[in-house]
């Protein structure tokens, strides 16, 4: 039997991005129980604005109507085949699509243990994960009380969102790698320089502790992109830009930047991630995985992914359940790393203590 259930989380301030600015996360959870069994898991398709090719209402809409095809699949499937099968006939989108695959996979071991899609390379599960942390756009003397706070509490890799001063940002970071020389920091542009703007300020930003500079271009322009990576004194990072699973191995295959940022439900089903860093030449690029800020039910599944295909001697972007006012309970984050030695599913076991923050949906 599916289910559907709506969330509205706040965010516990005003979230600014390049596609505008939130003050709540939306997304849905799909339940799937199974009578007579003790299946009763639930994952979560929640498509962030802009971000996807989708919206919160594409999705709605097309769970409802395929509600009865989707029970009928989840109650057969039984092989990785099959969940492949039965994605690629249909033009899903890629949140749905990612929801649907935690599901199937965890059935389908569940009905067959030796059907396990990640048998092979569970040997290579990270027990623990060292995440960064994320500091929106703020003044000066905030963002340097979040360097200190951040850092006293165990995190050694901050990403920081760049305002309208760059030369500021930069004597910041100067002063705290200064202060704490295992500190590491991650710009992040929100694609707002020009090219001539980003080849000054990647400049400034030329210093030890900074890995790299994300999406610094305006124009989103992949000839631009490709010159300004040649003359770049800082690494760049490719995140938007890189929009389903065909864009993330071209961009691999063709070393289109030093770094990709991986948000999996962006590229739909999760077999999709799992064939491409287990069957291509990944070494070349540096993938950091991070989230969607989706709530505590999607995030685990991101986590889990990132410790099976993540490079576990980087920092990933993960703690951002805590941006949220109201969240399910579940992946914890301790001294800037993710503890994931008994993390063995891709679904979330549906709490129904947190059902009164939801909204039940009627099928059509």
């Amino acid at each position: 039997m599916l289910s559907l259930y709506s969330y509205s989380f706040p965010y516990t301030s005003t979230f600014k991005t390049s596609f505008g600015t939130f003050s709540t996360r939306k997304g849905v959870y799909i339940r799937y129980i199974e009578p007579d069994t003790p299946i009763d898991l639930v994952s979560e398709a929640a498509p962030f604005p802009g971000l996807f090719d989708e919206t919160f209402k594409d999705v709605l809409l097309q769970l409802k109507s395929d509600i009865l095809i989707l029970t009928d699949f989840l109650e057969q499937v039984d092989d990785p085949k099959m969940l492949k099968d039965f994605l690629d006939k249909r033009s899903y989108p890629s949140s749905m699509e990612f929801a649907i695959s935690c599901l199937a996979l965890d059935l389908i071991t569940y009905r067959d243990p030796s059907q396990n899609t990640i048998k092979a390379i569970s040997h290579k599960q990270s027990s623990q994960i060292t995440v960064n942390s994320v500091s929106g756009i703020l003044p000066d003397r905030d963002i340097e009380n979040v360097i200190e706070e951040q850092y006293q509490l165990g995190y050694r890799t901050l990403k920081l969102k760049c305002g309208r001063n760059p030369g500021n940002l930069s004597l910041i970071i100067r002063k705290y790698s200064d202060r704490h020389p295992d500190l590491k920091f991650r710009i992040d542009a929100n694609r707002s320089w020009t090219f001539d703007e980003a080849l000054k300020h990647l400049k400034i930003f030329h210093l030890p502790s900074v890995e790299y500079c994300e999406e610094p271009l305006l124009s989103g322009n992949r000839n631009e992109y490709l010159k300004l990576k040649e003359l770049s004194p800082v690494p760049l990072a490719l995140d938007e830009s890189v929009r389903n699973i065909h864009q993330l191995r071209q961009a691999i295959k063709y070393n289109q930047s030093e770094i990709v940022i991986i948000k999996p439900a962006v590229f739909g089903n999760i077999l999709n991630l799992i064939e491409t860093f287990t069957g291509s030449d990944t070494h070349v690029i540096k993938s950091v995985f991070s989230s969607c800020f989706e709530s505590a039910v999607g995030l685990q599944a991101v986590v889990r992914l990132t410790a099976l295909l993540g490079n576990p001697e980087i920092a990933h972007g993960l703690d951002t359940g805590r941006f949220l006012k109201q969240n399910f309970s579940g992946i914890t984050v301790r001294k800037g790393m993710i503890n994931t030695k008994n993390l063995d599913t891709w679904s979330a076991k549906f709490d129904i203590t947190n059902a009164k923050f939801l909204k039940k949906i009627d099928a059509e």
